[in-house]
């Protein structure tokens, strides 16, 4: 964990996020996978019907359910979970950024048509 602290800089923070329009090409592409770490009951006020759902809380514990051969984008609703989850799991060697923009971001992205193209509609 101390090398990987001393990697921490603004330029290097760059490089942790992902925009979302980038994001929905890797996804579809299956290039990535998508990890929803909100608590359970905040999904079950809006849950979204892809991806990967894992509380920030639950990460370590099943870390091993995440694939080692993709790239994982973590999305909270702003974003601070987020940073936190990118940080433990990019020093366990996982390939991962998250959201920019967070999970209120892609929601407000994949408004009307935009969604309907998202699922192949």
């Amino acid at each position: 964990m101390d090398q990987f602290i001393k990697q921490i800089t603004p330029k290097y923070m760059g490089t942790a996020m992902i925009n979302i329009e980038e994001f929905l090409a890797l996804y579809k592409e299956g290039n990535c996978e998508f990890v929803d770490i909100r608590m359970d009951f905040e999904r079950e006020v809006w849950e979204l019907k892809f991806g990967l759902r894992i509380p920030l809380n639950e990460l370590s514990e099943r870390q091993g359910e995440l694939p080692k051969d993709k790239r994982i984008v973590l999305g909270c609703p702003t974003g601070p979970r987020s940073i936190v989850g990118w940080t433990y799991l990019r020093s366990e060697g996982y390939d991962v950024v998250f959201l920019k923009g967070g999970l209120d971001g892609l929601i407000t992205t994949l408004k009307g048509g935009k969604a309907k193209e998202f699922i192949g509609g």
